[in-house]
Parts: C-alpha cells; sequence; structure tokens
C-alpha cells in the first residue's frame, strides 16, 4: 500500500516540531524518532539478531547467502535514534546491494566517543573476518557524519579502507566534524542529498571519487517512507546498486 506524498510529508512535520522544540524528556524524544523510523515498512524474510561487537551492541542481519558487509549509522542528530529503530532502512539498503548488515548502537550524545566505537566495532568485524574490499560504510544525517568522519580515522591509522561510502544527507557537530578534514585517498562515496547543503557541497568540490544524487523533488528523511513511498524505494535502490558496484570493481581490481 502505498500513502499519498502530503500525507506521510505532514505525519512527519508533526514529529519534527515537538522535537525541535526540547519540551520532553530526553526519552520521550528518542521513543517519538523512533517511532518516525518506524514509518520504513519491514521486509519480509529479513530476520535479525542482536550482538556485541568490539564491545559495542550492533543489530545483525541472519544471511546466508550475502557475500559482502554493509555498516549502516543511524541518524538522528547525535543524540536519537537507534540500532533497532533503523534495522528497517538498513534491511532495505543491504538488499538492495545484496549485503549483510550491520547497524551499531552507537553512544549518543551528551557522550563523544561514536567515532571511537565504530572504529573499535570496525576493527572487530576486520578480525573477525570481514574482507575491507567487500565491505561499505553507509549513513543518513548524523551517522553520514559519522560514517565519513570513520572513514578519515581509518585511513590516518593505516586501518584497511571499506570499498566505498554511502551518505545521505550527511550533518556533522562539533564533536564529530569531517568538514576541515582531508578528503584525500578516502574510498568511493555515493552521495544522496535534496536541495542545498553546505557540507554535501565541500564533499562534491574537495573529494576526488564521488558520485552526488541529487533530487531537489525529495523531502528530509524521504528514506525512512521506504515501502510507503516510490520516491523512497528508488533512492534506496539506486544506493544500494552502486554501492554494489564500487564492491564488484573493487574485487575485480584487487
Amino acid at each position: 500500500m502505498r500513502i499519498r506524498r502530503e500525507i506521510v510529508r505532514a505525519a512527519l512535520r508533526g514529529c519534527r516540531s515537538p522535537l525541535a522544540s526540547h519540551r520532553f524528556s530526553v526519552r520521550v524524544d528518542r521513543k517519538m524518532y523512533d517511532a518516525v523510523t518506524a514509518l520504513t515498512r519491514p521486509l519480509e524474510g529479513v530476520h535479525w539478531q542482536r550482538e556485541v561487537v568490539g564491545g559495542v551492541p550492533v543489530e545483525r542481519t541472519v544471511s546466508l547467502g550475502a557475500n559482502a558487509t554493509l555498516i549502516y549509522l543511524h541518524g538522528g542528530a547525535y543524540g536519537l535514534g537507534s540500532a533497532y529503530g533503523y534495522r528497517r532502512v538498513a534491511g532495505r539498503l543491504a538488499e538492495a546491494a545484496w549485503m549483510a548488515a550491520v547497524v551499531p548502537d552507537y553512544s549518543l550524545a551528551p557522550e563523544s566517543v561514536a567515532l571511537e566505537e565504530m572504529v573499535e566495532v570496525y576493527t572487530a568485524l576486520l578480525a573477525a573476518g570481514m574482507n575491507p574490499q567487500t565491505t561499505v560504510i553507509a549513513g543518513d544525517s548524523a551517522g553520514g557524519g559519522l560514517a565519513l568522519a570513520l572513514a578519515m580515522t581509518l585511513r590516518d591509522r593505516g586501518i584497511a579502507r571499506p570499498a566505498a561510502l554511502g551518505l545521505i544527507r550527511p550533518v556533522i557537530t562539533s564533536a564529530v566534524s569531517p568538514v576541515c578534514g582531508n578528503f584525500a585517498d578516502l574510498p568511493p562515496i555515493v552521495l544522496q542529498s535534496a536541495g542545498e547543503d553546505p557540507l554535501v557541497e565541500k564533499i562534491v568540490g574537495v573529494a576526488t571519487d564521488v558520485e552526488h544524487q541529487r533530487s531537489d523533488a525529495l523531502w528530509r528523511d524521504i528514506h525512512l517512507q521506504a515501502g510507503v513511498r516510490a520516491e523512497a524505494d528508488l533512492a534506496l535502490a539506486e544506493l544500494g546498486s552502486r554501492l554494489r558496484a564500487h564492491v564488484q570493481a573493487r574485487v575485480e581490481t584487487t
């Protein structure tokens, strides 16, 4: 069943205004945000299990056939969102990319350890046998900014880099800020955005290998309506297809 665009956007505005007003407790805000992520329709046949990787809780797909890995970092302005709440989005992107998904539950603000936690998750997965050549890191909003910062950190520390990055409207804070970082020698970036965005324009302007998929007809959080809006399905399908192509290209050149 598809829902009219106007209804979806009105529902999102109704949730976003209370979240931005800070009228409620952090606990209530987080529950409201998880309700927004629940708009994504789940995929049949995708099963998840809870694990601890590198000391960090993660949600992980149970898959017997996937030969590549998607590490998905959820959005939520660094203070909201959860791995559990983003299983539907990550699951749909993983299916589009033909990959298994790992969604870490990184520490939320006011903690400032999310980046180091993601380094621990990534290196623990490598130690457990994950192949960086068939691994991609993706994220939306705050998760997109965190994914970019993680890629820079892995490069700077000499840790094997993933095959590609998938960034959906990345945003940053002072705690996790790649905006002033060095964009050289990063994995190929597939970047999705809607409308003007200073960080997106900087990435496009300075990154050496970036594919920018911009659509001014879309709106913020469009990917959270996957399974409800055709535009969301198409956006995730395009991102997944390009990430898979980068994995295949990486494997073929090694």
